[in-house]
């Protein structure tokens, strides 16, 4: 029936990628033939960069964490994945996600669920 009528499915398979708190790029596209070959599947991805906004050491040795734009998204996507409650509960772990620390409580959460 779907052929007769030239109606398909659509499957949006998404995924998104934050480095350095500086890049961050989401959509549908993939690195390989049937992504890039333009004749078959329609993809998108939309990339920010928000520069100035890395890692940076205080002449007083103290580390300064990036709080812009970027930031904020990976935070709104921690509160909603592992809940408000663990994002407020552990600032100092989830805004370091490079850390042991960080890594084992995503461990737990994930494991518990």
């Amino acid at each position: 029936m779907a052929r007769r009528h030239r109606r398909f499915m659509v499957y949006v398979h998404s995924k998104g990628m934050i480095v350095d708190e500086e890049y961050v790029i989401v959509g549908s596209a993939n690195i390989n033939q049937r992504s890039l070959a333009g004749s078959r599947d329609t993809e998108l991805a939309v990339g920010a960069y928000q520069p100035h906004h890395t890692t940076a050491a205080s002449a007083a040795g103290t580390t300064r964490r990036p709080r812009g734009k970027v930031f904020g998204y990976r935070m709104s996507l921690w509160e909603e994945h592992l809940g408000k409650e663990v994002v407020r509960r552990w600032p100092e772990l989830v805004e370091r996600p490079e850390s042991p620390e960080c890594v084992g409580l995503v461990s737990r959460i994930a494991r518990d669920n």
